[in-house]
């Protein structure tokens, strides 16, 4: 996706981490396909010792406040990793109130062209009511501005990695709001959605999964984040949570 493709990360879903973890190494690794694709081999999360991690959490990102429900799963999940052994503490990256600005400036820095130019390839004459309105939306940017936006990624992504010196993951929420049924015309703002956004553009590997029950009784997720290329450490973790917090449940 060429100037946004940066902003897109892929990976497997799954009820249970264990799946997540069997399917990863198979979908993994240089294809000869995928410029993106690194050929970094993966780690095992057999062998992360949990016990001598170090984490960060946070509840608000500081660009839009999360629901109480949302907030109680993160804070339950990390009181939980602590009681476990591990040494966590409340910490907010500065840097990551600047990425939801960042990164929709980013993604509509082309005026639409890339998603009008996807849209040609798959031959899909009609786009969807959400998909033409990112196109309508977009505010192209003139070269210069391009190159400075492309500085201030590099420099919020080394302010990160600084704050990461210290800490082996972090623990968050990866939505500010709860989950709403199927067709009931919610319509959130990409802001709400800043949690996951700012690890797709890091590029750091991440896993969401159950950590409690809203208060209309559906499921609460978690956001767990790794350094750069520790899948491993991201995927111990959640198995940890998975113990704790009980995990998939099936619904009523």
């Amino acid at each position: 996706m060429g100037l946004i493709d940066s902003l897109t990360q892929i990976g497997p879903m799954a009820r249970f981490v264990n799946d997540v973890a069997m399917v990863l190494p198979i979908i993994s690794g240089v294809d000869w396909h995928d410029p993106a694709a690194a050929p970094v081999p993966l780690a095992n999360p057999d062998d992360v010792h949990v016990n001598d991690l170090r984490l960060a959490y946070y509840t608000d990102n500081g660009v839009w406040a999360p629901h109480a429900d949302v907030a109680k799963a993160t804070i339950v999940t990390a009181q939980a990793l602590e009681e476990s052994g591990m040494n966590v503490e409340e910490n907010l990256p500065t840097a990551i109130r600047e990425v939801a600005d960042f990164h929709t400036r980013l993604r509509t820095a082309d005026g639409g062209w890339t998603l009008t130019k996807l849209l040609e390839q798959t031959g899909t004459e009609q786009a969807g009511s959400a998909f033409q309105r990112r196109i309508d939306n977009a505010v192209g940017q003139d070269i210069k501005a391009l190159a400075e936006l492309l500085m201030e990624g590099d420099r919020i992504k080394t302010h990160m990695l600084e704050f990461m010196q210290d800490y082996d993951a972090i623990v968050c929420p990866p939505c500010a709001h709860p989950p709403w049924k199927h067709g009931s015309g919610v319509n959130m703002r990409y802001e709400e959605w800043a949690y996951g956004a700012t690890f797709n553009f890091l590029g750091w590997p991440a896993i969401v999964l159950r950590a409690g029950t809203s208060a209309e009784g559906l499921p609460i997720g978690v956001q767990i984040v790794g350094k750069p290329w520790r899948e491993d450490v991201v995927l111990a973790l959640a198995l940890e949570v998975e113990r704790h917090c009980g995990g998939y449940q099936p619904p009523e």
